[in-house]
C-alpha cells in the first residue's frame, strides 16, 4: 500500500488500484507523481498505422483534387475517401475519440451520399 498526503488530503493506494504504475518520483515543483516504464510511450502501435492507412487515402484524394488530376466527382475520389474515413472511425472508436469520431462518421457518410449519387447517374451538387 502506498500512502500520498498533502493539503489535508490523504490517498491511500493498491497495487491493484492503478495497474502499469510502478514508482512514485518527485517533480521540481516538489509534487510527488506516478511514474510508468513505459510514460510516454504510444501504447498501441497498431492504431497508428491503421491512422496512417486512413489519412494517406483521404490526402491522396485531396491532393490529386488539388492538383487537377482527380475530380472531386470521381468514384475513385470518393471510394478514397470513403473507406480513408470508415479506417479512421475504426481507429476513432477504439480510441474513444468522440470528437474524432464525429468527423469521421459525417465524412464517410458524405463521401457515401456521393458515391450513392454518382451510382444513380448523378453528379454531387457542387460546393461553389
Amino acid at each position: 500500500m502506498l500512502t500520498v498526503g498533502g493539503g489535508g488530503a490523504v490517498v491511500h493506494l493498491d497495487k491493484d488500484d492503478a495497474p502499469g504504475l510502478r514508482q512514485m518520483s518527485e517533480g521540481a515543483d516538489g509534487w510527488r507523481r506516478r511514474a510508468r516504464p513505459d510514460a510516454g510511450a504510444y501504447p498501441r502501435p497498431m492504431d497508428q498505422a491503421f491512422q496512417l492507412v486512413g489519412a494517406v487515402l483521404i490526402l491522396i484524394a485531396f491532393g490529386s483534387a488539388q492538383r487537377g488530376t482527380m475530380s472531386p466527382h470521381s468514384v475513385v475520389y470518393l471510394a478514397l475517401n470513403l473507406v480513408g474515413s470508415l479506417v479512421l472511425t475504426g481507429v476513432a472508436i477504439h480510441g474513444r475519440d468522440w470528437g474524432f469520431l464525429l468527423l469521421e462518421v459525417v465524412w464517410a457518410a458524405v463521401s457515401a451520399w456521393g458515391l450513392w449519387r454518382v451510382s444513380q447517374g448523378r453528379a454531387p451538387t457542387a460546393a461553389h
